[in-house]
């Protein structure tokens, strides 16, 4: 098994220091396990993702997805940043069109919803011009 752990994490987090709950940031260090290959990506909400960045994720479960491995992608919420490389891998592996990667998340998770930067950041990707309204229109 194959675990990509995106995971930054807001203020409430109750793994993050004291120091950086008051500083409204916090961030979950790197979680390793025996035997379970796993890749932190420190990505901020609400942040544009650089193309680099989601290529370094997607290649990770591309190589794990090769090796017939199951792969998670988790982050605190899950509504957000992991659902952004969740819709990507779906498109990569899948083959599926940006809109029916995220329609196919949301029909089984209906509180995704991708932070406005996020999405802008997919559409540059793979250069889909969908605005972010249209998005939001077409879910509900």
């Amino acid at each position: 098994m194959a675990l990509y752990r995106e995971v930054s994490g807001y203020a409430g987090c109750p793994f993050a220091s004291s120091q950086r709950r008051r500083r409204n940031v916090a961030v979950i260090e790197d979680v390793r396990y025996p035997g379970i290959a796993s890749l932190y990506l420190a990505i901020e909400d609400g942040i544009p993702i650089e193309s680099h960045v989601l290529k370094e994720g997607l290649d990770f479960v591309a190589t794990h997805k090769r090796k017939g491995h199951a792969v998670l992608i988790a982050r605190g919420a899950g509504q957000s940043r992991s659902l952004t490389f969740g819709i990507a891998a779906l498109i990569e592996e899948e083959r599926l069109t940006l809109m029916d990667a995220l329609r196919t998340i949301v029909s089984n998770y209906p509180d995704a919803e991708p932070h406005q930067a996020l999405w802008e950041s997919l559409c540059r990707h793979y250069g889909e011009e969908i605005p972010y309204f249209d998005m939001l229109k077409a879910l509900s």
